[in-house]
């Protein structure tokens, strides 16, 4: 299976088309480090095809996630976090290379999110691990 993976922490937005789990986990890592040197959380899609998507954000311990189905409704669906949480702390992260907001009910652990985000690239459907929006 192959997979577009985008992110812009600036100009020009990046791309980089990935063949298997083990280069998209490379990638991960490599993207979260580079958020971790920038003290800036940010946005990563991940692209199956036409129809599938999936966000996660890299450079910190929670991960806002979203995924998107132009086949499924809701097409869009956002993370909710199993533990109990303050839902009025607010994360910051840069999406498209603009600073954005969440709470922090929609975040869930990185590990999950990372789990979250192998099971998408090995079934291209939406991930059974995670709680969402519409569940």
């Amino acid at each position: 299976m192959k997979a577009q993976v985008l992110w812009e922490t600036g100009m020009p937005p990046e791309t980089r088309e990935i063949a298997s789990a083990g280069m998209l986990e490379e990638l991960l890592d490599e993207l979260t480090l580079q958020a971790k040197e920038a003290d800036m959380p940010f946005s990563v899609q991940i692209e199956l095809d036409d129809d599938s998507a999936i966000l996660i954000t890299v450079g910190s311990e929670i991960s806002h996630m979203e995924f998107y189905s132009a086949s499924h409704r809701p097409p869009i669906v956002a993370s909710i976090s199993a533990e109990s949480t303050d839902e009025n702390e607010i994360i910051t992260f840069l999406h498209g290379g603009i600073p954005s907001t969440v709470s922090r009910i929609s975040c869930v652990p990185i590990a999950d999110a990372r789990a979250a985000v192998r099971q998408y690239f090995e079934t291209g459907g939406r991930p059974t691990n995670i709680n969402w929006g519409d569940s």
